[in-house]
């Protein structure tokens, strides 16, 4: 597998993750618009960071950063097939490095949290506060390690 960090002039790497991360439009209002509108712009001011571990042409995982004022873990998916084998946490690793922050937030929908409770834990990401409704209309999405901008419910990731 090959780790591949994606910049803002990779345009067929751009497209293939945000097709790996399809299922999120269905999760979050607006992940379409935050994504080519927030991210990709982001990759070339460095605000935005991108990681995929590549296995051949196949997108095993993604990992989305927001690098600003916010140190943030926006995006990390890591396929079905690919799980158990420590790409999350290597990610994670990426993350704290790259943010330059031990402690950065990130949220989970109550649609995957049973998934990432443990992953969290066992890296020191601390509950912070659950947003119901902040992102989907009965959804909780749960933030570790600091509170979100509440301005922003129900538009589009920070």
């Amino acid at each position: 597998m090959e780790w591949v960090r994606i910049s803002a002039v990779d345009r067929h790497s751009i497209t293939a993750i945000y097709e790996f991360l399809i299922g999120l439009c269905g999760e979050y209002n607006n992940f379409r618009e935050w994504y080519y509108e927030k991210v990709v712009p982001g990759l070339a001011s460095g605000e935005r960071l991108i990681y995929a571990v590549m296995d051949n042409e196949t997108v095993a995982a993604v990992l989305i950063l927001k690098n600003a004022d916010e140190k943030k873990i926006c995006t990390l998916r890591v396929a079905e097939n690919y799980r158990n084998q420590g790409i999350a946490t290597a990610l994670l690793k990426i993350a704290f490095k790259e943010l330059q922050c031990a402690k950065p937030i990130i949220t989970v929908s109550s649609y995957h949290i049973d998934e990432f409770k443990s992953l969290l834990e066992k890296n020191g990401f601390v509950l912070y506060k659950e947003y119901m409704n902040y992102y989907k209309q009965g959804i909780t999405e749960y933030s570790f390690n600091g509170p979100l901008n509440e301005a922003i419910a129900f538009k589009r990731c920070a």
